[in-house]
């Protein structure tokens, strides 16, 4: 793998005043520019998933 490729995987815990959940976020490097593959909030004690990108 060189410096312009590379994959990433990034989740970040959110909450509000009625619920909370886990920002997913997977993402690719290719020729030095990033890409999102996709973006969804899993929401906390539930199956559902809100695809934000």
């Amino acid at each position: 793998m060189s410096d312009d490729d590379g994959e990433a995987q990034l989740s970040i815990p959110v909450h509000g005043t009625k619920q909370a959940g886990t920002v997913q976020l997977e993402a690719v490097k290719k020729d030095g520019k990033w890409m999102f593959n996709s973006l969804l909030l899993d929401v906390d004690n539930t199956d559902t998933d809100i695809v934000i990108y």
